[in-house]
């Protein structure tokens, strides 16, 4: 099993998380200023939290969506 983590820096938050992998191939999802439109339309089954981080990779930001705008929160 491999896994990944974005944050460098061993604290709390190093959580390392799954990598999935396709069994045929699929093209990346690259917007970053949009959310997966799969993922927002399925709330009941993808409850979405919104979680940001510093520099110095502590937690400074977190908001569940519910029923608010993520892209809109993305972008905040």
């Amino acid at each position: 099993m491999i896994s990944y983590s974005p944050f460098k820096i061993k604290n709390a938050f190093h959580q390392p998380g799954p990598i999935f992998v396709h069994k045929k191939e699929v093209e990346p999802y690259n917007d970053d200023h949009q959310f997966s439109p799969e993922i927002k339309a399925d709330k009941q089954n993808v409850p979405l939290l919104l979680i940001g981080y510093n520099t110095k990779q502590n937690m400074v930001f977190t908001k569940l969506v519910s029923d608010d705008d993520i892209d809109f929160l993305i972008n905040i």
